[in-house]
């Protein structure tokens, strides 16, 4: 008993004991999108004197409007600038906030009234990379495919062997595990050389993954293009390029979503990377459910009157066409772009 006792408190005393936040993301996002509502009605600021920058070293901003303004660094899409009013200062409260009249920056920020720049920032780095995750759905619609179309398709096609579906699936499965330590080691060795930064590797690497899902919808359209006319005779081997085509899109898009998370998150919500990944990647299999009742009259009950070429070679459109978008918004809003950490002033 005595050493059961020595054990437990030997073994408290060494425990790292992690410091939990006292404010979730997602409500930290809530504070900041009502704080912002509630001062929509201020002018944007000319200098960096009126945020409530709570302790914090005044400092990474950029000018817009020709200098008349000045912004919190991240950028972000215009749609969410407004998030800085979050930050602002009221003309009251930065000149007479030590009044007993006035409330003081302070018991506004615990009213939920005003955010410091910190956290706006954190907001405004999530937003960066919320926005920039709508593009990867079209890949996400492909990824929903596989246990559904894909399936359909092979069962209409001659059978190999009992179990050749399932030698499929363990292709797949082969081909994303190699993919990932395979893009590894050219991504060090690119470091090496030091002719590629982490940031362009790693979307390079998710644009290769989006543009693996569109070819493996193109090698999907082809079979079934061509089993029309040989229903029952093809055999299911014609699938192996789209199965290999799809696990190289599931390794390099799921380790880049993941990637992008470190990089870009402020170091307080860097722990969330691979639940973010799986957040982006889940939301977009739930749209393919709305997406395909869309195009549900393309995809009938009788084979020879389905038309699951077209909603491949729709796919794979769709796919070509974010991924444009995907290089667009890496352009506008995230080359060059900085996710600064604000340091605390020193003490006097």
């Amino acid at each position: 008993m005595l050493g059961s006792y020595l054990f437990f408190y030997f073994g408290y005393a060494c425990y790292y004991h992690e410091k939990l936040l006292t404010e979730s993301n997602v409500g930290k996002f809530y504070s900041v999108c009502k704080a912002a509502y509630r001062k929509r009605n201020l002018a944007y600021l000319s200098s960096a004197d009126g945020f409530y920058w709570k302790n914090y070293k005044q400092g990474h901003l950029y000018e817009a409007k020709h200098g008349r303004i000045v912004r919190l660094l991240p950028r972000v899409p215009w749609g969410f600038r407004w998030l800085d009013k979050a930050a602002i200062l009221d003309a009251c409260t930065k000149e007479q906030y030590e009044n007993e009249d006035v409330i003081s920056p302070y018991m506004q920020e615990m009213k939920g009234e005003l955010c410091s720049v910190k956290k706006v920032r954190d907001t405004k780095g999530i937003v960066v990379l919320l926005c920039w995750g709508f593009s990867f759905f079209p890949y996400s619609f492909v990824a929903a495919s596989e246990n559904s179309f894909f399936v359909s398709q092979a069962n209409e096609l001659k059978r190999v062997t009992t179990n050749d579906i399932s030698l499929l699936f363990l292709l797949k499965s082969f081909v994303r595990d190699m993919a990932t330590p395979a893009f590894f080691w050219l991504e060090k060795k690119a470091k090496i050389a030091k002719k590629i930064n982490e940031i362009v590797m790693t979307t390079m690497k998710i644009g290769i993954g989006m543009f693996a899902a569109a070819i493996c919808c193109v090698f999907a359209w082809n079979v079934e293009e061509r089993s029309g006319e040989w229903i029952g005779v093809m055999s299911r081997k014609v699938m192996i390029p789209q199965f290999v085509f799809l696990g190289m899109a599931e390794a390099l898009v799921g380790d880049g979503l993941s990637k992008l998370f470190e990089s870009f998150a402020s170091e307080s919500v860097s722990n969330f990377a691979e639940p973010f990944s799986n957040f982006m990647t889940g939301i977009g299999k739930l749209l393919s459910i709305p997406w395909f009742l869309i195009f549900r009259g393309w995809v009938n009950e009788s084979y020879g009157t389905s038309h699951l070429d077209r909603y491949f070679l729709m796919l794979a459109i769709l796919n070509l066409v974010f991924l444009l978008i995907f290089l667009f918004y890496y352009y506008m809003f995230v080359h060059n772009n900085e996710f600064p950490e604000d340091q605390e002033e020193e003490a006097a």
